[in-house]
């Protein structure tokens, strides 16, 4: 695990804290949402243990966004990305509506509709190889995407979908698999971009 991720375990990204979960995340929009946790009050990326220029940085208001899709804080998370025009800013906001899943939300739409919106709107990524070959390295993948040779963002939302109503608990925890996984590359990768020793993302080019 990379050195910023390994420092946070101890606090604000504790194992056993940690969601991942397919379709388990309905946001609130206009509604009265569910309160934070102290911990993640304000939080900001000086808390991350940034110095101060890179903590206002594009990459680590991403890096925010990031704990608080981890820890299941949608809302919070989508008020953030929402503001920001980077390619990881889009990413993110893709994978907090696949999180949302088949619930209804923003413009009316499923949560799995809005993050193929957002997914068309990144185009490629540079982390997307390295999600690619997670995936074909799974023992439960699906074979339509174990024998893809690059990486299909929309084909992925189109599996967890798929496993969210069938309640597949093998297909299920594929996806859980795939989503921390992926999840942890672009942490990382925004850490880099942000300028933190040890974020990973050197690695990952």
């Amino acid at each position: 695990m990379a050195a910023l991720r390994s420092q946070l375990e101890a606090t604000i990204l504790a194992p056993e804290a940690l969601e991942f979960a397919v379709g388990s995340g309905v946001m609130r929009y206009a509604k009265s949402r569910p309160q934070l946790p102290t911990e993640l009050e304000g939080l900001s990326g000086a808390a991350l243990g940034l110095a101060s220029e890179a903590a206002a940085s594009e990459p680590a208001q991403v890096m925010v966004a990031l704990v608080l899709i981890a820890r299941g804080a949608l809302d919070a998370a989508h008020d953030i990305v929402g503001d920001l025009d980077s390619a990881e800013a889009t990413y993110a906001h893709a994978i907090i509506h696949r999180r949302e899943g088949a619930a209804s939300g923003e413009a009316g739409l499923p949560g799995y509709s809005n993050s193929r919106y957002w997914f068309s709107c990144l185009g490629d990524h540079p982390l997307f190889p390295q999600v690619n070959a997670f995936v074909a390295a799974h023992p439960a993948a699906p074979r339509a995407l174990k024998a893809r040779t690059d990486w299909n963002p929309a084909a992925f939302v189109e599996c967890c979908e798929k496993s969210e109503r069938a309640g597949s608990e093998e297909g299920l925890a594929f996806c859980v698999a795939v989503q921390q996984r992926e999840w942890e590359l672009l942490f990382d990768w925004c850490a880099e971009s942000a300028g933190v020793a040890g974020g990973g993302g050197a690695e990952s080019r």
